[in-house]
C-alpha cells in the first residue's frame, strides 16, 4: 500500500444511529464507507470490483513492493526468482 493510502472498511447495518457510532469510531484510522443495507452493500461491491478490473495492469515486480513494507527473505527469494524468470524473455527477445 503506497504511504498515505488508507485501509477502506465497509460498514453494514439498518440502523442510522449505530452506522453513525461505528464509522465515527473508525474514521480516524480508517477509510470507511457505509451501507443501510445488504443491497446496498452489494451494490458498493460491485462497483469496487468493476473498478478493480478496469485498472491498468501493474507492472509484475511492483506487486512484490506493495505487499509487504518489511519484505521477509523468502518473499525476497521468490521475487527474485521471479525477476530471473521475467529477464529471460527479455534476453530472448519475446
Amino acid at each position: 500500500m503506497s504511504q498515505g493510502s488508507r485501509t477502506r472498511v465497509l460498514v453494514v447495518d439498518d440502523e442510522p444511529s449505530v452506522l453513525l457510532e461505528i464509522s465515527g469510531a473508525l474514521k480516524r484510522h480508517y477509510d470507511v464507507v457505509t451501507a443501510r443495507s445488504a443491497e446496498e452493500a452489494e451494490a458498493l461491491a460491485r462497483k469496487l470490483r468493476k473498478d478493480c478490473r478496469e485498472l491498468p495492469d501493474p507492472q509484475p515486480l511492483a506487486i512484490f513492493d506493495e505487499v509487504y513494507a518489511d519484505m521477509p527473505p523468502y518473499l525476497q527469494r521468490q521475487r527474485d526468482t521471479f525477476a530471473g524468470y521475467l529477464s529471460s524473455f527479455a534476453e530472448e527477445g519475446v
